[in-house]
């Protein structure tokens, strides 16, 4: 098995303790929970589950007091520490699914930036071409563009671009998705 498989499923209601903070432990599926110490000014005497919220970025997280220092804790990260084999260098969490907010281990693969990348194009969450929010051309525009026999400096004009994106576009070094 190599390092970048998954361990074998543990059972369901096995929780393991997030690295790091010995009163926090994770689920299988992504399930954040407080299990010693006070929460809310009363002693924990059972599990207690606590609430995950998207970040700004997507990504579920959760803020814990540990030693009296407040955390930001990813729940994928969490899980993918807990449940899938010891992180090689120089990688990060993949969504196998495409899906951010399913933090189950199953759907969790440590991996490259790159594969992380590839990964989100081939869901279609890449931010290429028209998603991009600085985008100034649309696909129909660049199309359009490549087409195009007259010079880059009237087709800038055109576009309200410059003649050096006009190149790019042309010799494909941007856009090159279309």
């Amino acid at each position: 098995m190599s390092d970048l498989e998954l361990k074998q499923p543990p059972h369901i209601q096995e929780l393991v303790e997030i690295r790091g903070f010995p009163n926090y432990r994770v689920s299988v599926d992504g399930r954040i929970f407080k299990v010693d110490g006070l929460y809310r000014s009363q002693r924990v005497k059972e599990p207690i589950e606590l609430r995950t919220h998207a970040h700004s970025n997507g990504y579920l997280q959760l803020s814990i007091r540990e030693g009296g220092a407040r955390v930001r804790i990813y729940v994928h990260q969490a899980v993918a520490t807990a449940f899938c084999h010891r992180k090689p260098q120089d990688t990060e969490v993949r969504h196998l699914d495409g899906r951010i907010s399913n933090n189950h281990f199953t759907n969790l693969k440590w991996g490259t930036r790159s594969e992380n990348a590839l990964d989100m194009v081939g869901h279609g969450r890449s931010m290429r071409g028209e998603k991009n929010a600085k985008a100034k051309l649309t696909r129909d525009q660049v199309q359009a563009i490549r087409r195009m026999a007259i010079s880059q400096r009237n087709i800038a004009a055109i576009f309200g671009v410059s003649q050096g994106n006009i190149g790019f576009i042309k010799r494909g070094e941007t856009w090159k998705h279309i």
